[in-house]
């Protein structure tokens, strides 16, 4: 999800300090605080660690499919395509299990 367009959250901030009470009220959110929040964030992408979390995996896989079976031992092209192919096909067959496993909890 993106955040706010820049110059809306400027002006929604500019518009909020026009506001001022008396004495500030103890349980309430100070709106002006909230929109610098969105102010200073605005337009910047957000950050999330679960796609850090799904890439290490990934590639913990990767590796590991691949030097269980690594197809640069063989000297036979066919032989290394071959067990590239397989090494691919195992991989797909683990992601697929899991989606159709968890559409089906």
């Amino acid at each position: 999800m993106r955040g706010k367009d820049p110059q809306q959250a400027k002006n929604e901030f500019e518009e909020s300090k026009q506001y001022t009470l008396g004495s500030k009220p103890n349980a309430n959110i100070d709106l002006t605080v909230a929109l610098w929040g969105d102010y200073k964030k605005a337009g910047m992408k957000e950050r999330h660690t679960g796609g850090a979390i799904a890439l290490f995996f990934w590639v913990l896989d990767l590796t590991t499919t691949f030097v269980g079976r690594n197809p640069f031992r063989y000297t036979n092209p066919g032989l290394i395509l071959a067990c590239f192919a397989y090494n691919v096909a195992s991989m797909m067959a683990g992601e697929i299990g899991y989606n159709i496993w968890k559409l089906t909890k």
